[in-house]
């Protein structure tokens, strides 16, 4: 097994929000009471942890669009880490 620190690329999981109940989600949505939304603090604080980390940071979720905060997550994300390790 690779070590976390190998990888070239990590996701931050923000949601398991989605509006489609796919058979085959690998994030059981439709499965749960209530969908799951990361913290503005929570995202900060995973962002912060990778600044000096060398490879790209995504964000996933069933649906991570549908996440309220997704635009200030994402200045946020680009504020401290650039838009390259980004993907954009």
């Amino acid at each position: 097994m690779k070590a976390i620190s190998k990888n070239d690329s990590i996701c931050i999981e923000i949601t398991n929000h989605c509006v489609r109940q796919c058979a085959n989600c690998s994030r059981h949505v439709g499965h749960h009471k209530k969908p799951y939304f990361m913290s503005f603090d929570d995202f900060k604080q995973a962002v912060d942890s990778l600044v000096d980390w060398w490879g790209m940071i995504g964000f996933q979720g069933a649906e991570p669009l549908l996440h309220p905060e997704f635009k200030k997550f994402c200045e946020y994300a680009v504020s401290k880490v650039g838009t390259k390790r980004l993907g954009l």
